[in-house]
């Protein structure tokens, strides 16, 4: 015969039994794909799919961070088309987890970086050259400033893209123009080839303007 005191002390441990919660096992999980082994050698879509599995399964744990099969030759050949991009340490940017999973799974020097596109380096800035020789080559820039040699004229130039070198030599009424042909109609009716030409014309003739852009009309 069982004792009043053995059946009281199995329907408390049964109650106490029932009134302890049991934990529930996720049931949903983000989309995306970044696949992990787990070491049930399943590949799962994430990390989150395999903590559901292994809430059923208790003896499941993580094997591999990428999925199973990237530690052999069996590379994974074919990808969700869906852009969700990532960075991997190449530099690179990958469409998704699983693009960048072939490239691992190929080169396993390549890893995942960071979620989104690679961010561009940004560009060296170019230095301008400011070590110029002594030589007295003069060249005129557009702003017709008179610069002591070619180098010193490029060093100008980097500093100010819109400069541009209008002739060689001094800027004085007596250079060289180009034969580039532009022609510009001044007001004592002559056509000048080019804004250079016109502008030696008026190192002469300072009361000189223009008249109108183009061959001067009879």
């Amino acid at each position: 015969m069982i004792s009043p005191a053995i059946t009281l002390a199995f329907v408390v441990a049964a109650a106490s039994a029932l009134e302890t919660p049991v934990a529930e096992c996720p049931t949903i999980c983000p989309d995306w794909y970044q696949p992990v082994c787990g070491s049930d050698r399943v590949t799962y879509t994430n990390k989150c799919q395999l903590e559901v599995a292994a809430c059923t399964k208790p003896g499941l744990t993580l094997a591999n961070a990428t999925a199973c099969g990237l530690e052999t030759a069996d590379c994974p050949r074919y990808c969700p088309e869906i852009y969700r991009p990532v960075c991997g340490s190449d530099g690179k940017t990958y469409s998704n987890a699983c693009e960048l999973s072939i490239t691992s799974c190929k080169n396993p020097s390549v890893q995942h970086k960071s979620d989104g596109p690679c961010k561009l380096p940004k560009p060296t800035p170019v230095a301008c050259p400011d070590a110029c020789n002594k030589m007295y080559d003069p060249v005129c820039g557009s702003n017709w400033v008179t610069y002591a040699n070619k180098c010193l004229f490029e060093s100008a130039q980097c500093r100010n893209p819109g400069l541009t070198l209008a002739a060689t030599g001094d800027c004085k009424c007596n250079y060289a123009c180009t034969r580039h042909y532009d022609p510009i109609c001044a007001s004592n009716k002559v056509t000048y080839s080019n804004w250079c030409e016109f502008s030696k014309a008026v190192c002469k003739m300072p009361d000189l303007k223009v008249r109108s852009i183009g061959i001067c009309k009879k």
